[in-house]
């Protein structure tokens, strides 16, 4: 699906959709609880709905809420379960180790991008520890008895192999060590595995090569679960206001663990005019500077935050980029693709993309299937002059369906 944009100043309030880092996590140690849980906060992306029916052929019996989730756990485990993980890396990498727990064999399927992403070391990890796995790369079937001990992980790939070790492991009769070998990229995101693990009574120490997982203890429902606003989807209202708007983005905690909330931060130190409440942020058109910051840990900033260095003076440095090709797109080329057809100079060298500041020229984008990207061209639509065009708009479903209803809603002009 093509949609047709054009120049419009984005001003008003929306509300924050529940973070989809939260709810794959919430609803994963829901369906592995002693008790029911109420989830509170809904987004139905494809995403999380990939995570819903995952865990429902597990044996969790989940159903949509007017607030968000109610799910009854896991109570008689399946012999087999035929896993399709669709697009979303969070459902495929947490729940590969899950499955190692809950049941005897398991099949995983994907679609679209998600066959080309890393796996290969969260693999290779589990074999080392009893289990069989027939295939390197999607579809693969997963069989045996997965033993604790030590597990190590290269920190660098994904954070999301962590988080799935974690949920599984504290189900194990042994004690586990999960050792983590280099850098870990987007540790912001094992800390919010950490918050709902505690939440659900799980106990992970953190040890100077990693962590500590005792063996043996048991999920325990807290009955009800909030889950935070997502400071990732709001990052793209702050920069549409900051570029030429006014919008207070309601229902996120200041408190919270999601890295993307220093979106709000850096937009300060490029000038903006950004205000934080106790439960909201809101951001005014302001003058932009250019600013060097490094994304090593919050990578899906990149996009939206090369939107506000295309209209800021001066350069604009980003390092930390070279992750960005392992997404759902390549997106470090589509983000230079993207720039370059809105008549932004920009370079890439050295894990670093370097942004000159200009004026945005209305264009035709490829979204290249890709939620982040797609949300990125929106929002320098709305501030180039003329009509723009993004393609695959679609792809918005993956994490924030009611992306273009909320545009709308704050003057973006949709033809």
């Amino acid at each position: 699906m093509d949609v047709k944009l054009e120049n419009s100043t984005l001003c008003g309030k929306v509300r924050a959709v529940a973070s989809k880092s939260y709810l794959h996590r919430a609803l994963i140690a829901a369906a592995l609880s002693d008790k029911p849980t109420e989830i509170i906060g809904k987004n139905a992306s494809a995403d999380v709905l990939a995570t819903v029916d995952a865990l429902k052929v597990l044996g969790a019996t989940i159903s949509a809420t007017e607030q968000g989730y109610w799910v009854n756990p896991i109570s008689e485990p399946c012999e087999y379960a035929e896993i399709n993980a669709r697009e979303s890396g969070s459902t495929l990498r947490f729940l590969l180790p899950v499955t190692a727990v809950v049941t005897a064999k398991s099949t995983f399927f994907g679609e679209g991008r998600l066959a080309e992403r890393p796996i290969s070391e969260l693999l290779s990890t589990l074999m080392l520890h009893g289990l069989t796995v027939v295939g390197d790369r999607l579809p693969f079937s997963v069989g045996g008895t997965l033993s604790g001990g030590a597990f190590e992980i290269d920190g660098s790939i994904s954070s999301q192999y962590i988080s799935g070790l974690m949920f599984a492991l504290p189900l194990l009769t042994e004690d586990s060590e999960i050792i983590v070998k280099g850098e870990v990229a987007s540790e912001s995101y094992i800390k919010i595995t950490l918050d709902v693990l505690k939440l659900y009574g799980i106990k992970i120490e953190k040890t100077e090569k990693g962590y500590f997982v005792k063996g043996g203890q048991k999920y325990v429902s807290p009955l009800t679960v909030t889950a935070d606003g997502d400071w990732s989807n709001a990052a793209f209202w702050f920069v549409g206001a900051a570029i030429d708007g006014e919008i207070t983005v309601e229902n996120l905690d200041i408190n919270s663990t999601q890295g993307d909330k220093v979106a709000a931060e850096l937009l300060k130190k490029m000038g903006a005019n950004v205000t934080v409440g106790k439960d909201y942020v809101k951001v005014k058109k302001s003058s932009l500077s250019g600013i060097h910051f490094d994304v090593t840990d919050t990578p899906d900033l990149a996009p939206i935050m090369a939107i506000a260095a295309a209209t800021a003076k001066g350069e604009t440095v980003i390092t930390g980029v070279d992750r960005l090709y392992l997404k759902e797109s390549d997106r470090l080329s589509a983000t230079v693709k993207m720039l370059t057809a809105f008549g932004i100079a920009c370079s890439y060298k050295d894990n670093s993309l370097t942004i000159n500041g200009g004026k945005l020229m209305a264009a035709a984008i490829d979204g290249v299937n890709d939620h982040r990207m797609v949300m990125s061209a929106a929002i320098a639509a709305a501030a180039a002059k003329g009509l723009s065009e993004i393609s695959t708009a679609e792809a918005v479903n993956k994490s924030y369906p009611e992306f273009f209803k909320d545009y709308a809603s704050l003057g973006g002009k949709i033809l």
